[in-house]
């Protein structure tokens, strides 16, 4: 049995549970806050997005919002360190859709690999997670 008198403090738990139930902000945990960065389709004719900066982000989420491709490769995101660095320099990897994925430089970008016969699109929204 814990001496409050010898606490000057009081008891420590029973101050956390106060905190809690006054809605204290020290120790909830906060939700992640999410931006969408870019939304668009890729296709063979046009297998590359915009530029996407990604700076500012800790990591990134791609949701794949509809497919219709055949005799495709992966959709994979080229990383590049700053505006003057080629794209593929830092990091060149498959996504893990639906996952947040740590942001590798500053821009990034998708890229659908293309082949003879690869038709049809996919349309992707990518998500920034501060």
């Amino acid at each position: 049995m814990l001496d409050n008198d010898a606490h000057p403090g009081g008891d420590s738990m029973a101050q956390a549970d106060s905190m809690a139930a006054e809605g204290s902000a020290c120790c909830a945990p906060q939700a992640p806050a999410y931006t969408k960065l870019w939304q668009g389709t890729l296709t063979p004719a046009s297998p590359n997005s915009p530029d996407i900066a990604t700076g500012a982000y800790r990591e990134v989420i791609v949701y794949l919002v509809s497919f219709a491709l055949t005799n495709c490769g992966d959709v994979q995101a080229r990383w590049r360190p700053d505006s003057s660095t080629p794209y593929g320099s830092v990091r060149f990897d498959t996504l893990d859709f639906g996952a947040r994925n740590l942001v590798q430089g500053s821009h990034m970008k998708l890229q659908l690999g293309t082949g003879g016969s690869c038709t049809g699109s996919a349309q992707y929204v990518v998500a920034g997670v501060l």
